[in-house]
């Protein structure tokens, strides 16, 4: 968990952040600018949960495939 100025941020891993975020929209959370991280460490998306709390749904960068 990270602290700065005050907000929290969680951030829990995934496999796939496009489909946790279009289960997320399903389901009628308010996910904010998919993908909101896009870094070489890897890609996520922030959302609250129902108490304010910010979280992130995060991913491992893909691997390029070797042939």
């Amino acid at each position: 968990m990270i602290m700065t100025k005050g907000v929290y941020h969680i951030g829990n891993p995934v496999h796939d952040v496009e489909r946790a975020a279009k289960k997320m929209k399903d389901r009628g959370v308010k996910v904010y600018d998919i993908p909101t991280v896009e870094r070489p460490t890897g890609r996520g998306f922030y959302f609250f949960d129902p108490d304010g709390s910010l979280l992130q749904l995060c991913a491992p960068p893909k691997t390029a495939s070797v042939s």
